[in-house]
């Protein structure tokens, strides 16, 4: 019998495109880095300062169409 550590080393691991269009539209047009995190009915992104969020915040359906999240709900928080 194989050990889950075994059986993962050998996958590889890739972020669904929800998550790397919203880190990467957050990084292009605001040069500043994210943390996303995805559940089944929302998209949680966080953000270092409230300044940015209140900037995303304005501009949340430009978000929402360019990285094309579909019905989910899109939550900004400030914080890591």
């Amino acid at each position: 019998m194989e050990r889950l550590g075994d059986i993962m080393r050998g996958r590889k691991v890739v972020a669904p495109d929800e998550i790397t269009a919203i880190k990467n539209y957050i990084l292009e047009r605001y040069k500043s880095p994210c943390s996303v995190k995805l559940n089944q009915h929302e998209i949680i992104l966080s953000v270092s300062s409230s300044a940015l969020a209140a900037s995303i915040q304005l501009e949340k359906r430009k978000l929402v169409d360019a990285c094309g999240l579909g019905q989910k709900r899109l939550v900004i928080r400030t914080g890591s």
